[in-house]
């Protein structure tokens, strides 16, 4: 039996919760009133496959441990019939294997605990359902994409000036999809980032992971796999409670270092709910892994550990031990490098180390940036805000770190052309390090 909350009203998006325990659906009823989403119950798992048949369900939210359908077998179902249902897992602590089981599988996008907190699940939910909205745009740009692709293969080869009208419309799609990925990247990767301290330090370790994966001679697709887990390489602290960010791995208790060990699971979770991240997810999933098969979470070893996690791990604990969040006290560049090499063969890939040694003294935590006033009309995608940029009326048009994208620079000639105002953007230099 089934019930649903806001019946008749036209709400903005689905959310699916199944759980055999009556009182939990009418709490999370309560929790999630005031959001705009119609709640949808059941104490069955194969009748919310049934509801998913006959409804758009934007949300699954399902208890781990039920009768008949467990919660593992409901969510990998879903998976497979429901590939862009948001899928989330409802578990408490006595049952870590059958979530880490639908982790494991690519079924849940995150877990949330039992008991949980009332304003953790309102802002779970809200996010989902903010990544749900961003997939169906996605999708219809994808449709009209593939629309228009119909439309060229239609037209005759003499109607040139035809042809080419569309296919810069085309071009313009493209561009729309592939910002909206790297928006969605920098969106993820600056809530990673929090507080804003960690921008700068994260930036550091961008940096350092590519030079040395150009040293390496990575590949370009594996080189953007790599920039792009480095960017979200903390995004499984989101999951954790927030003095975990800064806090030193050496002065943890038990207790602590076990709920730490979390980070790189919820990471994998949160990153594979997206399919053009599942290598990133993988790379961010075993950046803690060791050689010598003593890290975690999985404990493998040598050759199973891809080059880029390598890389990643020596980018972060380079950065990590000036911040002190390795031996507890912030260790100076050379100090740094010193304790990365006294671990190689064991925890890090020698070979990564001997090139970080060769470019260390380039990337020091306590590095500053110029910056440079830049015309519009000279800026290129990547360059990054060194000031806030306003408007005349002291609007801020763009907040300062912002890396630039070709639609932003677009968006900023548009600006210019249509308020008669010369913009002088301010842009990050060069590097000039202490």
């Amino acid at each position: 039996m089934h019930t649903s909350s806001e019946e008749g009203s036209q709400k903005s998006f689905v959310l699916l919760s199944v759980d055999d325990e009556e009182n939990v659906l009418r709490s999370i009823k309560r929790t999630l009133r005031k959001l705009d989403l119609e709640v949808i119950t059941t104490t069955s798992g194969s009748e919310a496959l049934e509801i998913m048949k006959s409804r758009q369900v934007d949300v699954l939210l399902s208890d781990m441990r039920m009768p008949e359908m467990s919660g593992p077998d409901l969510l990998s179902e879903a998976a497979e019939q429901y590939p862009d249902v948001c899928r989330i897992a409802l578990t408490g602590y006595a049952d870590p294997e059958d979530t880490l089981a639908a982790i494991n599988q690519g079924a849940v996008w995150r877990y949330i605990n039992k008991p949980w907190d009332d304003d953790d699940l309102r802002a779970v939910i809200q996010q989902a359902a903010e990544m749900g909205q961003l997939r169906r745009e996605n999708q219809r740009l994808a449709e009209l994409t593939a629309k228009q692709n119909e439309e060229l293969e239609s037209l005759n080869k003499g109607l040139e000036a035809r042809i080419a009208q569309r296919t810069r419309l085309l071009t313009r799609t493209l561009e729309e999809l592939d910002g909206a990925y790297s928006d969605m990247i920098d969106l993820v990767a600056n809530i990673a980032a929090l507080p804003n301290p960690e921008r700068r330090h994260a930036r550091v370790k961008v940096e350092l992971a590519q030079t040395i994966g150009e040293a390496l001679n990575l590949p370009a697709d594996r080189m953007k796999v790599l920039l792009e887990a480095t960017r979200l390489h903390r995004i499984g602290f989101v999951g954790l409670p927030e003095r975990f960010r800064n806090m030193c791995v050496g002065d943890m208790n038990q207790a602590e270092r076990t709920e730490y060990r979390q980070n790189p699971v919820l990471a994998s979770a949160v990153l594979m709910g997206f399919p053009r991240l599942e290598e990133v997810a993988k790379v961010v999933g075993t950046q803690f892994e060791r050689l010598d098969g003593l890290g975690f979470p999985a404990g493998i070893a040598a050759d199973q550990i891809s080059k880029e996690a390598r890389i990643l791990a020596v980018a972060r604990d380079y950065v990590e031990a000036q911040l002190g969040r390795i031996e507890g006290e912030p260790m100076s560049a050379s100090s740094a490098i010193a304790f990365i090499k006294n671990h190689a063969d064991a925890r890090y890939d020698p070979e990564v180390v001997e090139v970080l040694e060769q470019c260390f003294g380039e990337f020091t935590v306590a590095g500053l940036v110029t910056s440079e006033s830049v015309a519009v009309e000279d800026l290129v995608p990547s360059m990054v805000l060194a000031e806030d940029l306003l408007n005349d009326k002291g609007v801020v048009l763009l907040a300062k770190g912002f890396r630039l994208t070709p639609s932003a620079i677009k968006s900023l000639h548009s600006f210019e052309l249509h308020s008669d105002e010369v913009l002088s953007v301010m842009v990050e230099g060069k590097k000039v390090f202490q």
